[in-house]
């Protein structure tokens, strides 16, 4: 059982922020990357060493519009929720947002229009032509509980790669390879394989999903202090998903792959987490945390509709609970999508010097409904569609932030999976990472 990349790396980047207020309601921002990609070791994997740079935000932004709360937003810029359960990502898009003391709204309109890897020259098959409306509002109905509701249409208009279904000549012969009498010339090789059809094109850039669908939702979160005893912390949220896809599988080695097979359904599915914290006051501020993830799955598996959730694709499924750094909270390892799973989460941290913290989590994973596949996750390995029990994980996460300009963060992973991926159950995949961070 063996992590995706299954590989040994060191990555370094060095990004350059520029932010320009041109006056007290218009300012521009601008965010450049360098990275450098070296594998110092991989078993199945061979990607190259390589620098790559990138082009992060770059925006424009003007408030108080005609001396209105409204406030407007052009370029490529974050779009990020406190979960990262709907969206965090940077997209080429304009936004207008609506702010006042206790109600706050944005809609925004975005599409890919240049790579965001500048020296490889091509968009991400998934996101280009993918037109995204994207809009939210939240109202904090009392101290720091709030209520907000979300919406996401996606349409996609990237043109189909054809499945190619060519049947033999009627007439001319079309023998295989190894019924071919040896030694012939080559034309008497081209005689009896010239009413063989052409195989389909090979495909360079695959993009397995062509859908058209809407999310809509709510999050109903908050905090309330509990004096002499800590402070407790609860979300709620679910969301829903409709509409149409155009599912392309694909088949053949590496530099070879072709169009297999096509299959066009219909969407709809939910998904639901509900969770809690309770941050404690005492040395060291202790805190416990716990969460219960769902999203449905598609118990007929039939091809012509497909009851299983999916997340919008530009989540993230990060946050930073008590501790200085952010965490996976589905799993540092594993990181699976929402769907068609059911994923019970414990945790536990505190804080340690000055500001530095110590993460713990426990995650145990199952399928909803037996399926041969997993959505997106970051393991190599398929589970067998018979088992639902995928296995446990547990995450260790250690963030060190005491000096200004410096900052350490350590991931260890233990992943054992479950029955369902026989004959891998109980062999233990593990990710060790160190991140250091210099701000100058």
């Amino acid at each position: 059982m063996a992590p995706r990349d299954d590989q040994s790396r060191v990555n370094h980047t060095w990004q350059l922020d520029l932010f320009y207020p041109a006056t007290s309601d218009i300012a521009v921002y601008t965010e450049l990357k360098a990275a450098r990609r070296d594998v110092v070791w991989a078993r199945n994997s061979n990607e190259p060493n390589e620098w790559l740079f990138e082009r992060g935000e770059f925006w424009l932004y003007v408030d108080d519009l005609f001396d209105s709360p409204f406030a407007l937003q052009v370029g490529r810029q974050r779009y990020f929720d406190d979960r990262e359960w709907w969206w965090e990502e940077d997209l080429d898009s304009v936004r207008l947002r609506f702010d006042l003391d206790r109600f706050h709204a944005d809609l925004g309109v975005a599409e890919e229009l240049l790579p965001v890897v500048l020296n490889q020259g091509e968009i991400d098959p998934e996101l280009e032509d993918v037109l995204f409306v994207l809009g939210s509002a939240r109202w904090r109905w009392w101290r720091d509980h709030e209520v907000a509701l979300f919406a996401l249409h996606q349409h996609d208009r990237s043109s189909h790669q054809p499945l190619v279904i060519n049947e033999p000549h009627p007439t001319l012969p079309c023998l295989p390879e190894e019924d071919i009498p040896p030694n012939l010339p080559p034309s008497g090789h081209e005689f009896y394989r010239s009413g063989c059809p052409d195989p389909p094109p090979i495909v360079n850039l695959e993009d397995d999903s062509d859908a058209t669908l809407t999310w809509l939702g709510g999050t109903l979160s908050g905090r309330h202090a509990i004096p002499r005893y800590g402070r407790v912390r609860y979300w709620l949220q679910t969301a829903g998903v409709f509409g149409r896809e155009r599912y392309t599988d694909y088949s053949g080695p590496t530099g070879s792959r072709r169009v297999g097979s096509v299959d066009r359904h219909d969407v709809s599915g939910w998904g639901l987490e509900v969770g809690g914290a309770f941050r404690f006051d005492l040395p060291a501020t202790p805190y416990i945390s716990f969460n219960f993830a769902t999203g449905s799955g598609d118990p007929e598996m039939t091809e012509e509709h497909d009851t299983g959730f999916r997340q919008t694709g530009l989540q993230d499924n990060s946050e930073r609970l008590d501790g200085v750094v952010s965490l996976g909270y589905y799993g540092e390892l594993l990181d699976p999508e929402l769907s068609n799973l059911s994923i019970w989460s414990l945790g536990f941290g505190f804080r340690f010097l000055r500001k530095s913290s110590f993460d713990f989590m426990y995650h145990r994973y199952r399928q909803n409904e037996a399926a041969p596949f997993l959505r997106d996750t970051d393991i190599n390995r398929d589970p067998d569609g018979v088992n639902r029990s995928l296995g446990e994980e547990w995450d260790v996460i250690v963030g060190i932030e005491e000096w200004e300009r410096v900052e350490f963060k350590l991931i260890g992973a233990l992943f054992r999976p479950g029955a369902a991926f026989e004959p891998e159950a109980g062999e233990l995949s593990y990710l060790l990472s160190a991140r250091v961070r210099l701000n100058l």
